[in-house]
């Protein structure tokens, strides 16, 4: 999932492009859920908007703007920090493949080339955003999440993740009384949402749409204030806070920035509930979310899932993900506060590199690659951030292939070519991966070089399965990377059978090879 980011702008400067953005795409379908005083609403015909009623609130400030709605500004979502002490959630995941769009998948022997090709897709986009110039963020504000009810004893807490269409779900609760949702778990970006009730247009989910009016515990965020001014353009119905959140391949979501409680499953067996969290309540959302229920937000900005809840968790969280084509009956942990901690022998610890421009993403850094015995040409600045903020190397659970700077991508793919010149080539204009060895079954993996990455901190040793990748419709292995312009990410099939342990008061994040199926 490419969540959305970049430029590096005053607010001021910022407020204006924004306005501009929404002056120039009208598009009147958008933001059914706003009540009459905003919109004029008729059961028969699509509703307008009333725009001297909508306000764009800065800092504290709001302002009159004539602005329409748009489906492609970026914007990113971070703010606020909070004290910490532990305490854990677990949750598990689930694989998801995203049907690039709406569009829904063949049942024949395409199937797997369409979810690799939306793979690819959306991969290519989160490369260009992270690729773009970054934007300083305000974090004034300081609320997030409240004191927790329930068991203060237990050590960590969890929910199940499955792998489903090339995207990871895990499941959260909201409201009371609680309601179930699957989200997709996304490192890449901060805010967490889910499809809410009015919705004047979203997209299939398997579950029932959240529905503010039915939880007691559920209350908007006011219009000015500080986790609502922590949006980079935070927007106001009258009192009350407005989210816009749009992703770099044009998914969007928008709707109510609201409070509701979150329980979360011990790995005691008991409940922890967290009032107070902050999430946008989607009534508008567009585009390529896999027919989850929302997104939850990992990224480091003080808005997402793990931030809000540092005080409960203290910052910890890991992750295992199964094989991004394995049943969605297989599950794995995501695991928050002091149960994350790896406990498997060998566990190699990298330094998250701080980068002012960019808080969300997680940086690390890079020094070379390995293909076989032989350590590749490759300048170790091209891993490296830049003197803007841009570029440098990531940790991406959002992102399911693998991006390589251009420099180091080509040096990659020559030595697999070499190493791999026994077995015949097969062209696959559909998954758009440069490197695809035909001729094998399923169960057949080609004998291929080892890879190795090496990090500031320790070697990452990639088995095989986890950067070439079986096609069943051409019965062929392709190499599961693709190259960027400048950045490099780590996307979730590299990350396959790791446990990854992010630390974000640490400042370190963690990777040991491990059997992901329904394990801590």
């Amino acid at each position: 999932m490419l969540r959305g980011l970049s430029g590096r702008w005053t607010r001021q400067v910022a407020v204006t492009t924004m306005s501009t953005i929404f002056c120039l795409s009208v598009l009147s379908q958008v933001f059914y859920h706003f009540p009459t005083s905003l919109f004029a609403r008729d059961a028969n015909q699509t509703p307008s908007l009333n725009v001297n009623e909508f306000q764009l609130g800065q800092e504290g400030r709001t302002s009159t703007q004539h602005i329409q709605p748009t489906r492609r500004a970026l914007l990113h979502a971070e703010h606020h920090s909070i004290e910490s002490h532990s305490h854990g959630v677990k949750l598990e995941l689930q694989r998801i493949e995203s049907p690039c769009g709406l569009q829904k998948f063949r049942d024949d022997g395409f199937r797997d080339h369409q979810r690799l090709r939306c793979a690819v897709h959306r991969s290519l986009f989160r490369a260009q955003e992270v690729r773009k110039k970054p934007r300083i963020h305000d974090n004034t504000g300081s609320k997030a999440g409240g004191s927790p009810t329930g068991s203060t004893t237990a050590v960590g807490f969890t929910a199940p993740v499955a792998a489903a269409r090339g995207e990871y779900l895990a499941t959260v609760r909201l409201g009371t009384p609680e309601r179930v949702f699957s989200v997709i778990v996304d490192t890449g970006s901060d805010l967490t949402w889910v499809q809410c009730s009015p919705c004047g247009k979203c997209y299939s989910q398997n579950d029932a749409l959240f529905l503010p009016n039915t939880s007691t515990s559920f209350t908007k965020l006011a219009c000015g204030s500080a986790l609502c001014n922590g949006l980079p353009f935070p927007m106001c119905n009258q009192t009350t806070c407005v989210y816009w959140y749009s992703y770099g391949d044009g998914s969007l979501t928008t709707g109510d920035f609201v409070y509701d409680t979150i329980t979360m499953d011990g790995i005691n067996g008991q409940k922890q509930q967290v009032p107070n969290f902050a999430f946008g309540c989607g009534h508008d959302n567009e585009g390529s979310f896999a027919g989850a229920d929302g997104i939850l937000g990992l990224g480091q900005g003080p808005l997402s899932f793990h931030s809000q809840l540092k005080s409960v968790y203290n910052g910890k969280f890991s992750y295992c993900l199964v094989d991004w084509l394995a049943p969605p009956t297989q599950t794995s942990p995501l695991l928050f506060g002091d149960a994350a901690v790896p406990i498997l022998p060998d566990v190699k610890y990298l330094p998250i590199l701080a980068n002012p421009k960019v808080p969300t993403y997680y940086y690390v850094k890079l020094n070379g690659i390995s293909v076989g015995d032989n350590l590749l040409n490759i300048s170790s600045t091209v891993f490296d951030i830049d003197s803007v903020g841009g570029a440098g190397t990531i940790f991406d659970s959002g992102t399911t292939v693998t991006q390589l700077a251009e420099a180091a991508y080509k040096e990659v793919l020559a030595a697999m070519n070499a190493s791999t010149m026994a077995y015949s080539r097969k062209i696959d204009d559909i998954s758009r991966l440069d490197l695809c060895l035909s001729g094998f079954p399923k169960d057949q993996l080609p004998t291929v070089p080892a890879m190795t990455f090496h990090f500031e901190g320790g070697d990452m040793v990639l088995p095989p399965s986890n950067y070439f990748i079986y096609l069943e419709s051409s019965q062929s292995y392709c190499f599961a990377m693709t190259s960027s312009p400048d950045v490099n990410i780590i996307g979730s099939v590299q990350q396959q059978n790791f446990q990854v342990y992010y630390d974000t008061a640490g400042r370190k994040l963690g990777f040991v090879p491990k059997d992901c199926v329904g394990r801590r």
